[in-house]
């Protein structure tokens, strides 16, 4: 990419903190907390890696 731009994405199945309003709608889906999220994104973010898709699973 020019000028040294980086794309990551970050995907976490649902948040913990979100399971009792969005619970319903994610059969099968476990609940990850915001912290490990959050990790992520910083890995995303002021890590090395490009082009990739962080997941983020209990």
């Amino acid at each position: 990419m020019p000028r040294g731009i980086r794309v990551n994405s970050v995907n976490p199945t649902v948040l913990a903190e979100a399971w009792d309003v969005y619970g319903d709608m994610m059969p099968g889906f476990q609940p990850v907390p915001s912290a490990l999220v959050g990790k992520a994104f910083e890995r995303s973010v002021d890590g090395f890696i490009t082009g990739q898709v962080i997941l983020v699973d209990a």
